[in-house]
């Protein structure tokens, strides 16, 4: 079974690039099938993939399996 992804970003920022590498990665999954989502939170931790940049403390989706996005 593939897991989710969640995806860690501020609201979209056109002057921010930093924002718009993480609203595209939201894309170019979106573009291969995977199943993918913005700032969601999940009842059960262990169905999805956190991503979150490198200035995100901790983990408030609370997912069991996180990706830091070197940026």
């Amino acid at each position: 079974m593939r897991k989710a992804y969640s995806i860690y970003s501020p609201p979209f920022d056109l002057l921010s690039g930093g924002i718009r590498v993480l609203y595209g990665l939201y894309g170019h999954l979106l573009a291969k099938g995977e199943v993918a989502f913005l700032n969601a939170q999940f009842d059960r931790p262990g169905d999805c993939i956190a991503i979150y940049p490198e200035i995100v403390w901790g983990n408030p989706i609370g997912a069991d399996t996180v990706v830091r996005y070197i940026l």
